[in-house]
This record gives C-alpha cells, structure tokens and sequence, in this order.
C-alpha cells in the first residue's frame, strides 16, 4: 500500500494529460481548424538544372 499515494499521482497525471489533449482537440475543431484529410502540397516545379 506504499505505492498507493504514486498510483493516484500517475493516474491523475494521465488523466489530466487527456483531458487536456481532448479539450485542446476539441477547441480546434469547433474552430474548423483540424482536418482529418490529408493536408494539401503544393506542386513547385522544379529549378532548371544548369549543366
């Protein structure tokens, strides 16, 4: 039961993590800022090569 007080410390410490994550995901998304496509890459032509 030593090990009781550091349990509750980790578990909190995940806990809250994910919920941080979560909020964090979630204010991006009522912001429209996430987008679960894939992001769009601009085609840049290539330099000519000078021989």
């Amino acid at each position: 039961m030593e090990n009781y007080a550091l349990w509750i410390l980790i578990g909190d410490t995940l806990l809250g993590t994910l919920l941080f994550v979560g909020f964090a995901f979630a204010v991006k998304g009522l912001a429209g800022e996430v987008k679960l496509e894939k992001p769009e890459i601009e085609q840049v032509d290539k330099p000519a090569v000078v021989q």
